[in-house]
């Protein structure tokens, strides 16, 4: 029988209660087999005897309010964030990461800083003491599902391409394992052996995830010392899992790396490497971390491994240019092993990892130029990086992009070249828009009518909100534009001459800082 859950407008319920019918409502997302589904006579059976439990325990209870843990919850139509004081880097990580909360500054508001800019943001301070900090925001709209069997969320057993247990390999987040056992999971090239400690009394154990459909395709581990193994072949790029024994479901207890969406849901990750750092000597050095463009500079984010000859760290690391630097017990250097080296704004030197084909950037003309440089959205907007070459009659260089949606301008002898902004008054800057380039697009924005307008853009998270670098074009009566988007939830708006708009055709949408609303999609998560 299929499970549903529902949110209970009350924080009075069991921690049994809330656990039953909590749901992580920023992951909800609309999809018409919903409102076509044919609930049975059961379903709502059960659905009526949990109501009913949860009252009768409301009212019987003496009233407390629930215990906070670290996480997303819903109540009283808000969304809480609740973050313990004393929580580990590697938990807050894996909580911005899961809820895609990257662009908050949670560390300082923590500290007490900026608490002023949380309202850009669009959320609310709710709770500080000594051990929590906690901010809310509200809920998002979910279009027109106004009734209450339609606001169900249909949990299932585990069901392959749902937010909680998606499928298929992640290839653009950097990531490394961190282990509890250093043999809970070897990685050796695409050969991925993952050994279970314990339940030897079992009959059967499996191990399923985005790689096998979830349950659809389980496969039996083996039996093997003092637990079970098996060895799989796996592409590069980030998995989920998690174990099956007798029927039960089990997460890795020795694989430090999971991801929870606030309601027991927890699923195990792993990374199947592509690339590995390498420091060669510093014996006497107490610790080593790298740190570069694909972790933000986080200077004791990814610590490497003491080995006999050196120190090392197996990552995943997607296509692209990637710049980076070891930091040695504190002291920043570049990589003595590898000579492809990028000058940085301190006038040092980053070191660099290509990965995928070039990309050639050519500017026509300025045969007078002494100069000429490129500055994008993939190098982090740094002006002293790239430098062009002289050849055939214009500026070339090569530089290798991911999939993404790139924007970028040239610096000519000092001065900035990129489109010629249009005609339209309303949308003039002080200097040329940017050019741009998606790679790989998997999903196109099409928006019908506004035939007389002049210009239409897309902007949102997935672009980094930019307001005129991805223009659509009018076709036959429609606006459209081909972008690359990750699987998960996007925000985005049309603008429309000047004009913000949500889209029209899209019943989903949430409120945003400046309380206008944003326009809300979601990518089944599928292979990239």
């Amino acid at each position: 029988m299929m499970r549903y859950r529902y949110e209970i407008p009350t924080s009075r319920c069991t921690p049994k209660a809330n656990e039953y019918w909590g749901f992580h409502m920023a992951k909800l997302k609309y999809h018409p087999r919903w409102l076509n589904k044919k609930y049975t006579y059961e379903t709502f059976g059960l659905l009526k005897y949990w109501l009913t439990v949860c009252l009768c325990v409301i009212s019987s209870i003496t009233l407390q309010a629930q215990p906070i843990e670290n996480g997303i919850t819903i109540s009283r139509e808000k969304i809480h964030l609740s973050l313990h004081r004393r929580i580990s880097d590697i938990d807050l990580k894996q909580i911005v990461s899961h809820y895609e909360l990257e662009e908050l500054p949670l560390k300082q508001w923590m500290q007490g800083r900026d608490l002023e800019k949380m309202g850009q943001y669009g959320w609310t301070l709710d709770m500080q003491t000594s051990d929590w900090f906690v901010i809310t925001k509200p809920l998002e709209s979910l279009g027109d599902i106004s009734k209450l069997e339609k606001k169900i969320l249909i949990a299932g057993q585990h069901q392959p391409g749902s937010e909680l247990y998606p499928v298929g390999v992640y290839r653009k987040e950097f990531g490394y394992n961190q282990l509890r056992q250093p043999d809970a999971v070897v990685v050796a090239g695409q050969k991925v052996t993952f050994f279970l400690e314990g339940y030897k009394n079992a009959r059967e154990v499996k191990i399923a995830g985005s790689f096998t459909q979830w349950e659809n395709g389980a496969i039996p581990l083996g039996k093997s010392g003092e637990g079970w193994s098996v060895t799989l072949n796996l592409e590069a790029g980030k998995h989920f899992y998690k174990f099956i024994a007798d029927g039960n479901w089990l997460v890795h207890k020795d694989n430090l790396l999971k991801e929870n969406d606030g309601q027991g849901n927890t699923n195990s990750v792993v990374y199947v490497t592509n690339q590995k750092f390498v420091l060669n000597g510093f014996q006497k050095t107490s610790r080593v971390y790298v740190a570069g463009s694909f972790n933000g500079w986080a200077p004791k984010d990814a610590a490497m491994q003491k080995t006999p000859n050196g120190w090392e760290l197996p990552v995943y690391l997607p296509e692209g240019t990637h710049t980076y630097r070891f930091v040695a017990d504190d002291k920043w250097m570049e990589d003595p092993g590898n000579s492809d080296k990028l000058r940085n704004e301190f006038d040092e030197f980053n070191s660099v990892l290509r990965i995928g084909k070039p990309f050639i950037f050519r500017l026509d003309g300025f045969s007078n130029a002494k100069e000429v440089k490129l500055v994008g959205s993939f190098n982090s907007w740094r002006s002293n990086e790239l430098y062009l070459q002289q050849r055939n009659g214009g500026w070339e260089i090569s530089y290798t992009l991911g999939a993404g949606n790139h924007e970028y301008y040239y610096l000519v002898d000092g001065s900035r070249l990129g489109r010629k902004p249009s005609e339209n008054p309303t949308e003039k800057p002080s200097e040329p828009l940017n050019f741009n380039t998606v790679l790989l697009p998997n999903y196109t924005f099409s928006l019908k009518g506004y035939n007389k307008a002049t210009n239409v853009y897309i902007s949102g998270s997935f672009n980094n909100w930019s307001k005129t670098g991805f223009p659509l074009t009018l076709e036959k009566g429609e606006w459209r534009i081909k972008m690359n988007l990750p699987p998960g939830k996007q925000t985005y708006k049309f603008i429309i001459d000047g004009k913000w708009i949500i889209d029209p055709a899209n019943p989903l949408w949430e409120d945003n800082e400046q309380g206008t609303k944003n326009s809300v999609l979601w990518l089944d998560a599928v292979n990239e």
